[in-house]
Parts: structure tokens; sequence; C-alpha cells
């Protein structure tokens, strides 16, 4: 399919033995060794032969095999040369076509098909060697051939997409995560492309320690000027060339105008744009800063001792006699389970608590937030954590965390005083996600249905930082209110609730607390149920002592920073860290379904490009009067 929608291929031309296929088409030896035997008199000498094979691949005896679906590779090496098809076979069936060009994708290689994650069965250098060809002798006169893995290292199973990562950034990048400025995408850049983003989602996924780095061999073609893909880019930020975008311009200085402390710089834009995207906004900003001048407000510093106040919620058994929440919104009560375990997972304590929450309407959708008081806490953790589920050496760990890379460094640990605001009780569902996307376009369009998995109490997943953003624009042109994306401290501090331990439960997390990869425990915890997808939110009633709920693991949630790779020069008052951050990359917090307990702590923080998208990415908000 991706050959033939984004790549060009005529669907004539395209054979595809799979296991969802009829019988004639499986994926068995038979059948592959049919269909490489009639390739002779079928491809012209002069185009091109595309052979791509996702599975399990095996070395013996110095010899490279593909598996098919009824391979036998646990006996005799008689028993595999009978029933796996040799690379050696494949190869002189591609030479006997006499085809100038060839190019090869390989996704093989991968975990061993007696286990999961076997580390053993990696891509030796002869195997590799046995898909290049001889263009000095003229074999052929171009080819290409792409290859999961490097020498060495494993090819690691998408246990979501049923598939290799490989195979899945590969469709990705040809249907246009590859593409250049024009929608090409060329076979270097599909290369680089590859090479960048599945050792990426590799160790996002399965851990820091674990390597997949994909590499190519090409001879005889222009690897940037073979355009093996052409999409459609549709302009997001800039207009079209030569065209005046209006809601452009208006996006531009709204822009420069969203952080200024000074009131005049909102009237200015009020003036301009008086019914505009941003006018509720601009009119809250107002009030506040004057607000702000007549009550003489004037932010108190703080000093450098390292205290932590604990957030205090606000016991009610119904609507608040004593505030309201954002915009005059009333607030009303509602209990919940406060658990504490200890580092094997057994419950210590359990309690009643009781908070307090404001709703918001959106088209008959309740959006329901949680006030959380201001404060202050030490962000980030000391050096290691010592309950690591990967078993890892204390000094490889802290060479982690100091490093960064795609999982963050969480130190040095420092203290910030937080202001208050309102959060989402729980990650944005499908059913809210799918209100605000009804709401007029602000900057870009939003898919009303984009989650993998399917309900409308599931969080939503699936959504880009940038999809994410417009979320909060559309809501709050709508509202009149600041709705926006947590700022990195801002989410952090919500999800401790005054607690420093590594989870907001204490010493370790369990599948009856949270949605995460139970295989993979924290500390001396057992290892328990991995669910392989999401759940809806609130569904196990226990919340932290603030009454947020799932702010560990379900889905991973945007925050607005820029990614810093430690805490080094970082802000002390909570606002969204931008000054030198990687402008590349967002931070996203809190861990997944798929994730592992380590990878769920409060402190935990990885990064991906504002346009990422992945079942296992979604978003909660936060409302306040400030900007981060």
């Amino acid at each position: 399919d991706a050959l033939v929608r984004y790549a060009g291929f005529p669907s004539d031309q395209v054979i595809l033995l799979a296991s969802d296929q009829p019988r004639q088409r499986q994926p068995n030896r038979g059948n592959i060794l049919q269909y490489l035997s009639n390739l002779t008199g079928m491809v012209p000498k002069d185009g091109l032969l595309l052979v791509s094979f996702a599975g399990h691949g095996i070395e013996r005896g110095g010899r490279g095999f593909l598996c098919p679906s009824d391979a036998r590779i646990g006996g005799s090496m008689a028993l595999l040369e009978a029933t796996a098809v040799g690379v050696d076979t494949v190869r002189d069936w591609i030479r006997e076509t006499g085809v100038k060009q060839v190019l090869i994708i390989l996704d093989a290689c991968r975990n061993n098909p007696s286990g999961r994650g076997g580390e053993e069965n990696r891509k030796t250098d002869s195997f590799a060697r046995r898909f290049n060809f001889d263009i000095r002798n003229k074999e052929v006169s171009a080819f290409a051939t792409l290859y999961a893995t490097d020498v060495g290292q494993v090819a690691y199973e998408y246990k979501e997409k049923n598939q290799g990562y490989f195979t899945w950034m590969l469709f990705e990048g040809l249907k246009g995560g590859a593409a250049n400025e024009k929608g090409e995408v060329t076979l270097g850049g599909l290369v680089k492309y590859l090479q960048e983003q599945v050792p990426k989602r590799v160790r996002l996924d399965m851990g820091q320690e674990k390597v997949q780095g994909p590499y190519a061999t090409v001879g005889g073609y222009k690897a940037d000027e073979l355009v093996i893909s052409i999409t459609v880019r549709v302009p997001t930020e800039k207009a079209a060339a030569g065209a005046v975008d209006p809601a452009a311009i208006e996006l531009e200085f709204w822009n420069s105008t969203k952080n200024s402390s000074d009131v005049d710089d909102f009237k200015e834009y009020l003036a301009k744009y008086p019914n505009g995207t941003f006018a509720g906004l601009a009119r809250n900003k107002i009030r506040v800063l004057e607000g702000a001048a007549k009550s003489g407000a004037v932010r108190p510093k703080t000093e450098a001792k390292p205290t932590v106040t604990e957030p205090k919620p606000v016991s009610s058994g119904g609507t608040s006699t004593t505030g309201a929440g954002p915009g005059g919104l009333p607030l009303r009560g509602f209990e919940f389970d406060v658990v504490t375990v200890n580092a094997s997972g057994s419950e210590t304590s359990r309690r009643k608590q009781q908070a307090q929450y404001c709703s918001e309407d959106i088209a008959g959708i309740s959006l329901e937030l949680v006030p959380i008081p201001g404060g202050m806490f030490l962000m980030g953790s000391t050096e290691y954590d010592s309950g690591n589920s990967a078993g890892a050496d204390p000094d490889a760990w802290r060479a982690i965390l100091k490093k960064g890379s795609a999982w963050g460094g969480t130190t040095p640990a420092h203290q910030v005083t937080v202001g208050g605001f309102h959060m989402g009780k729980h990650e944005v569902t499908q059913s809210q996600w799918r209100a605000v996307a009804s709401l007029p376009r602000v900057a870009r369009d939003l898919n009303p249905d984009p989650s993998n998995f399917k309900g409308d109490n599931l969080p939503v997943e699936s959504v880009s930082w940038e999809e994410s953003v417009e979320f909060c624009a559309r809501l709050s042109r709508a509202t009149g209110r600041s709705y926006r994306l947590p700022t990195e401290a801002e989410w952090e501090y919500a999800c401790r609730a005054g607690t420093t331990t590594p989870f907001a439960f204490g010493q370790t997390v369990t599948p009856q607390l949270c949605n995460y990869d139970g295989d993979y425990p924290y500390a001396q915890a057992p290892k328990g149920t991995y669910r392989k997808k999401t759940r809806p939110v609130e569904l196990m009633r226990v919340a932290n002592a603030l009454g947020l709920f799932d702010m560990h693991g379900n889905v991973w949630e945007w925050c607005s920073n820029y990614w810093h790779v430690n805490y080094n020069g970082a802000p002390s008052d909570g606002r969204s860290w931008e000054a030198a951050g990687d402008t590349r990359y967002r931070v996203l917090r809190g861990g997944s379904w798929e994730s592992g307990g380590y990878i769920c702590r409060s402190a935990h923080r990885v990064r991906n490009p504002p346009d990422f998208r992945n079942s296992a990415v979604g978003l909660r908000v936060v409302v306040a009067a400030r900007t981060p």
C-alpha cells in the first residue's frame, strides 16, 4: 500500500506476501521461492526491482537465512536449509533477472524467533554482505540496500504495530516524515530519517540501553537526488508564496505581544483585532495586569533554602463558598483514594481524601479542572534513583542522567517556586478532543478522531505538540480563559503533590495504581499486568494528594518547554524554560501504557519533535492568569 500510494509503484506490479493475505499469498517458503523464480522474464532489464523482507533472519554455519512463516529453526542444519530461504538463493534469483537497478529493504535479524528480546540474534557482517552488489563489474548499474540495524545489533519488534520499528518508520518516512521542503522523499533523506527516528523510538519505548541503528549501502545512485516518494505538504505557519494570509499576520502580531508585561500592548492588539482569535486572552491579560498594578503586587523573592511547601487540597462536599475557579466557575467537591506503597509495592496506607474541581462546558462535554495551590518544591532527582528497574550499574545511570539524550537528565535537583493554577483532573479524553476540534480553526486543522484506541472516556492519543497547542488555542478563544499546556515545572509540581519519593504513590508503582508495562517493575515490586493499551481515565479511582488522576502512565503528556538536556541554568519560578533550549524538541512527561516503571517516575522526562504523534502520547491542560 505504501509503495503504491506514496512511491508511485503501479498496483499490478507489486506482489505482497503476508499473513493476512489469501493462501496463495501467504509468506511460506513455497510461495516465496515460486514468486522469486517468476521474476525472470517479468522484470525489464532497464527497470527497477525492489525486494523487501520484514521478518526473522538467522545465521548458521556462516550462512544467512530468511525465515518464512513455516520455517523450522530449532532442529538440524539440514532442516533449516529445507524450510528457510537462503540469502544466497535470493541474491541468485535477483541476478538471474538481469535487472540493472536493485533496491533491497531488509528488516530481518529481529528478536530471536524463539523468544522475546533475543539479544543473541544479532546481525553479522557476513549476513549483511550477501545483499551488496558489484557495480564495478557491472553486476548491476545501481543498487541500494537498507538494513534495519547495524552489524552486531538487534532489530526490535514494535509490539503495538506488530512489525519492526524499522518497517514502521519506513512507512512513516515514505508518507512524508522524510520529505524535504518540496514534499520530495529522496533516498538520502529517507536513510537520514530512519537513522534518526528508529534509534530514538527504540530508546524511548525500550530503554536507553537498547540500540538499533539502521544503515544503508548505496552504489551507483546519487542518494540525495534520487526521489522515491512525493508527498503533499500543507503549509502551516507560513502562507503560500505570494499570498497574503490575514490569520498568519494576526498570529505573528500576537506572538510578539503575548509575553509582554505592558498592558498597552494588549490594548493595541484589541484595537487592531477587536474580534480576533486571541481577543479573549488579551482581555484576560489586561485584567490581570491592571489588577496587579492597582494592588502593587510584586513577585516575592525566595531564598535558596531547600524547602518544600506541600500543596493542600481544600475539602468540600458541595459547591464552594470560599472561592471560585477561573472566570468564576463554581467549585465543587469530590472524593478519591490516596494510596502509599513501599518499595515492594505493598500498600502501607490508603485513605479517603476530598478536593475541589470546577467544570468547563464545551458543547455539552465537561472539562474538569482541579485547583493547584502555589508552593515551593525540589524539582528533579538526586543523581541516581537506586531503585531503577533496569538493574544497571549506578555509574552508568549517572552518566545517562547527566548526558540527557532522548531521555533527559534530571539533575541538578533545584528549588522551584510555582504560582497557583488549575489543571485537568485527568488527561484530555477523546470526547473532549472531539468537542474542541469542532470549534473554529485558529492556526491549523485538527483531526477529530486521531486515536488508535477508541473510546469516549479513553485519553486522546496520537496527537502532536502542535495539535495540542491548537486545542488550547481553540478552547481559549471559546471560553475567554487562558488554556495552555503546563510548563515542565508545573507538571512535576502537580504530579508530586508534595511528595519527594520517585512516585506520588511512594517508592514504586503497581498495575493496580497506574497503567504501565507491568513486565518492567520499579524497585522491588513484582512483575504485573501489561495491558498493551490505554485505559479509561479515572478508572482506578486512585489519585495523587491533589486529586489528579493518571499522572503516572496511560499516555505521555506534552509540556510547553523547549528541550534542555539537564537543569543547569533552569529558572526557579516555574515558567516555561525557552532560553538556550533545543528548538527541535518539546518535553513529554509521565510515561505511558507501554513504558516500564522507571520511565513513569515523577522526575522522568523525554523529548520529541513538535510534530511527533504516537498512540502513547496525549495531553493534559492547565488554565492560569499568567503566561507560561
